[in-house]
């Protein structure tokens, strides 16, 4: 995996879990939804879609995640980064997937829940590249098809920092601005 591919993956992790130690973090950080357009938990497209999220550690991580719509933002070249947001009882999620939008090759993919819009409790992904510390590799776990803008999650395995594991199942259909 590239220093770029390694970079921008870290950076939607962090961005999305910059606020989880700060008890005094603000909407400008955590689950901010930059998504223009659309309705429901989190803009984008309007096609619902459900994301069954197990073994996730921190437990408030596990559950059915309902959301309403799902956008691929440009990223650079040809990578795209899709972005979406969903609630599951009273926990937000967060999903990003980075991906060729030519081939559809993924080149990482990350979770990220809490009690708020503003607090990250917990935040996990995975990459193309070999399995390392706190990142497992995606494989032919996640797969997007770019002709249908479909994302599948087949028991795809994400870690995070210390013990933070979740496990992604469903699919999810995505706009192009």
């Amino acid at each position: 995996m590239s220093t770029l591919t390694r970079t921008m993956t870290l950076a939607a992790v962090l961005a999305v879990a910059a606020c989880g130690n700060d008890p005094g973090a603000t909407s400008d950080a955590g689950f901010q939804q930059p998504l223009e357009g659309g309705s429901g938990a989190g803009g984008g497209g309007q096609t619902p879609f459900t994301i069954v999220v197990s073994a996730a550690v921190p437990a408030s991580g596990n559950g059915i995640v309902a959301g309403t719509g799902a956008r691929a933002v440009p990223a650079t070249g040809t990578l795209r980064q899709i972005e979406a947001f969903g609630v599951a009882g009273a926990t937000k999620h967060r999903f990003f997937v980075l991906f060729d939008a030519v081939g559809g090759t993924v080149f990482s993919a990350a979770h990220a829940w809490g009690p708020t819009e503003a607090y990250a409790e917990a935040a996990t992904q995975c990459t193309s590249g070999a399995p390392t510390l706190n990142v497992a590799q995606c494989g032919s776990t996640v797969v997007v098809d770019p002709a249908t803008r479909v994302v599948t999650f087949r028991n795809a395995l994400l870690l995070g920092q210390g013990t933070f594991t979740s496990v992604l199942n469903g699919q999810l259909t995505f706009s192009v601005p």
